[in-house]
């Protein structure tokens, strides 16, 4: 099975934000830096005198750690506008193939072929198949490059069934 999507920064931007809270690795970052604050904090001016104060503590520095994640989002949202372009092959048209073998994406830039083993997760929302290669890395198939809901839920289940084919 074959198609061509167009891929645009707005893609981009949704891809960030549906995946950005889904992501094991946001809330690790989340707990660490709440964590390090606290204890930073801890051993900078000694144990707070009150279970008050130290829930003050714990909480104002959980509103912080989530403060500096939801600004590297934006970081990362803006850079992703700034450098994504049509010559790096991350925007613009995009063919899929599902082959024997795997994956195959070609734009004007590459060519690659995602091997089954090496896909992480498969998942489908309603405006995207996201296909997750790694902690950060993800094709992105569009609902709008099919014709059909039909067409775009058969593409989706013929990927799924040729992945999990391969893990057995």
């Amino acid at each position: 099975m074959q198609i061509k999507a167009f891929l645009t920064r707005k893609d981009l931007v949704l891809l960030n934000l549906y995946v950005f809270l889904r992501l094991k690795s946001t809330w690790v970052l989340f707990f660490a830096l709440w964590a390090g604050f606290v204890v930073f904090e801890i051993f900078s001016d000694g144990m707070p005198d009150s279970n008050n104060e130290l829930l003050l503590l714990v909480v104002s520095y959980g509103i912080g750690a989530m403060v500096g994640i939801f600004g590297l989002l934006i970081w990362c949202v803006l850079w992703i506008l700034i450098t994504a372009n049509k010559k790096s092959g991350v925007l613009g048209e995009h063919e899929y193939r599902i082959e024997e073998h795997g994956l195959f994406e070609q734009t004007d830039a590459n060519e690659t072929l995602t091997k089954w083993r090496s896909i992480v997760s498969i998942w489908k929302t309603r405006m995207f198949i996201l296909v997750r290669v790694n902690s950060y890395l993800f094709h992105i198939i569009p609902k709008n490059a099919f014709g059909t809901s039909k067409e775009f839920t058969e593409f989706y289940d013929e990927l799924v069934a040729k992945w999990k084919g391969t893990l057995s």
